[in-house]
């Protein structure tokens, strides 16, 4: 008896055959995204050295977080026989024009720092002055009590002035409003340590009149 072996026709099989050979092919040599990500990556970069970080410090961990969605998201696609960086390239260009937007944001953000910073650089120097006009008065009732203190906490505060205003200088304005609030505080801590003595000597003065 005798056996026979049918093939299917040749023509569609070889078809099928070269359609997935070509589309392996195609999704295996689909090159990773390098301009999307090299712009991602300079779009926040560039948003950070604009001052993001310190300006919009909420704005540029989103944008950071997002860049690091993408950049697994191409990771993935990598480790795939069948690549497809759609999606990663989506999320690249979210990421960019986010970026960019952030930038863009800063000028005004800075801005707000900056009425914010002299405010608060005023309200220290008129502390400072309103503390060295209490201890000038202090040490002519008292100059032989506390000289070289008395010129340490002046030379202490002027110091601090010139700190605040390089800041200022540098644009570094959050910074400068942190300086001057905390030397506010320690103005206010010198007036009240020298009224206080003032007072104290008052007493005794009055005391031993008595």
């Amino acid at each position: 008896m005798e056996i026979v072996v049918s093939f299917p026709p040749r023509g569609p099989l070889i078809s099928l055959m070269t359609g997935i050979v070509l589309l392996m092919l195609f999704s295996g040599c689909t090159r990773q995204p390098v301009e999307a990500v090299n712009a991602a990556r300079a779009a926040v970069d560039s948003a950070a050295g604009e001052g993001s970080e310190k300006y919009a410090p909420a704005d540029a961990r989103r944008v950071n977080t997002e860049l690091a969605a993408a950049l697994t998201e191409v990771k993935i696609q990598d480790a795939k026989l069948l690549k497809d960086y759609k999606k990663a390239v989506e999320m690249l260009n979210r990421v960019k024009a986010d970026a960019e937007a952030v930038k863009a944001s800063l000028p005004s953000k800075k801005e707000e720092a900056r009425k914010k910073a002299v405010e608060s650089v005023e309200t220290a120097i008129a502390a400072v002055d309103e503390t060295k006009i209490v201890i000038v008065r202090t040490a002519r009732k008292s100059v032989k009590d506390g000289v070289e203190a008395i010129a340490a906490d002046v030379k202490g505060l002027d110091e601090a002035l010139a700190d605040i205003r390089r800041f200022m200088k540098q644009e570094d304005y959050l910074a400068a409003a942190e300086k001057a609030s905390a030397l506010q505080e320690k103005a206010a801590g010198i007036t009240r340590t020298f009224r206080q003595h003032d007072e104290k000597r008052s007493l005794q003065k009055t005391a031993r009149l008595k």
